[in-house]
Formats: C-alpha cells, structure tokens, sequence
C-alpha cells in the first residue's frame, strides 16, 4: 500500500510497513507486530538467587530488515525474540502510533508514504 505507514531510522532508512504480524510474541505473551514500541529488559545471573532484571529506558521498536523481511527488535537484531537475557515488553501498539511520531532519543520516527 503506497500510503502505509512506516518506521524509518533517523537517517530516513525505511525499515518497513507498520501493522503487520510477525508471528512472534513478547515476554508476557502479547502478540508482536512490526511498528510496536517496546521496552527491553537485561537480566543477569539468570537462574539463581542472584537473578535480576534491569529496565533501563531500554525502548526499541519491531522493524523487518528491508532485504530479507525478517522481523528483529532494533538494537538487539542478532540477540532474536527468545533470548534469555533480554525480556521484550510492548508499551505502545502500531495501532496507537500516529503519523509523523518522532522517538529521536531512540533513533526512530513513523510516516506515511517513502522516505524523502
């Protein structure tokens, strides 16, 4: 669709249509689509007494990599949406996005249409 909106990095790469189902779902079982702003927690000393999990305004997005199709979350890309060490957690569906939304801090921005 020629006016879907998109998730472009601040440098205007186009990481793909927002809205679409990438058959994944986050730590707590909600269903992921590219678009969705998420929180990432890192844990540490997984499995023992010790175990703790850091959230530290650690927010990304669901994008696909624009020449394979395959969903990541920005920023932790070769880490996938199982690893152990990483909970993903949404905060924002796609569908409370707006047109012309801007995360500077995170490197991340939505538009309709193609990059300029």
């Amino acid at each position: 669709m020629a006016n879907a909106m998109h998730v472009f990095t601040g440098a205007n790469y186009d990481f793909g249509e927002v809205g679409v189902e990438i058959g994944k779902k986050d730590s707590f079982g909600k269903v992921l689509h590219t678009g969705d702003i998420v929180m990432l927690a890192h844990g540490d000393y997984l499995g023992t007494d010790l175990e703790s999990w850091t959230y530290d305004n650690l927010l990304s997005v669901i994008v696909t990599e624009p020449e394979t199709g395959v969903p990541f979350v920005m920023g932790i890309k070769d880490c996938g949406f199982e690893h152990p060490e990483w909970r993903i957690q949404i905060v924002k569906k796609f569908g409370d996005v707006v047109d012309g939304e801007r995360w500077p801090d995170w490197g991340f921005n939505y538009r309709s249409g193609v990059a300029a």
